[in-house]
């Protein structure tokens, strides 16, 4: 394996854990949209309720409740939007490891047999498990953002509780980051190796 290929290897390899971090903003960012979605879901009954709502000082103005009315479902839709968003961005966070993968493949295929390296081929296998997890959780999270009824407030809270990869419903198991430390030092052993 020339140093060329080593370094590529290594690059993909930091591309491929920068994905996996963006993913994890991407998440934390999915989980507070719902739970806005929720709160704003759960003021929505009384915006709408006109039975003896008192709004105080605005109560003065025309057309109060309309406008309230309108202002929770404006931000129920910008809501849902930004959901949908980061559940595209997630995807994109998926292909763009999908990528990384392959192209460190071909970089594998490349090598004759003799010469392939242990760590290569422990690395495209860890690469393998982890972008199968992250890709079925994309479609997860995909199926959650899905057809949102705003009026149900239990199937908002339930669907915000199952967001989170580390829930009993996800399917990236926590143990792949001892794996991500171990193959990090793997790879900065072979960069130190090939820098000498």
């Amino acid at each position: 394996m020339s140093d060329k290929q080593k370094r590529q290897v290594v690059k993909l390899h930091k591309s491929f854990l920068e994905e996996i971090e963006a993913c994890k903003v991407l998440e934390r960012q999915g989980q507070q949209g719902f739970s806005s979605l929720v709160n704003i879901a759960e003021r929505l009954p009384h915006v709408m309720s006109e039975k003896g709502t008192k709004y105080g000082v605005l109560d003065s103005m025309d057309n109060v409740r309309v406008l309230l009315q309108q202002r929770h479902f404006e931000s129920l839709e910008k809501t849902s939007t930004y959901i949908a968003q980061v559940i595209q961005g997630f995807f994109d966070r998926v292909e763009n490891m999908q990528r990384a993968m392959s192209t460190c493949a071909d970089v594998l295929d490349q090598l004759p047999v003799v010469d392939q390296h242990l760590f290569v081929v422990e690395l495209m296998e860890w690469m393998e498990n982890v972008l199968t997890m992250y890709e079925r959780e994309a479609g997860r999270k995909k199926g959650l953002g899905q057809h949102l009824e705003y009026w149900n407030v239990s199937d908002l809270q339930a669907r915000q509780a199952r967001w989170l990869s580390s829930s009993v419903h996800g399917h990236i198991k926590a143990d792949y980051g001892t794996l991500t430390r171990t193959l990090a030092m793997v790879v900065d052993a072979v960069t130190a190796a090939s820098s000498t």
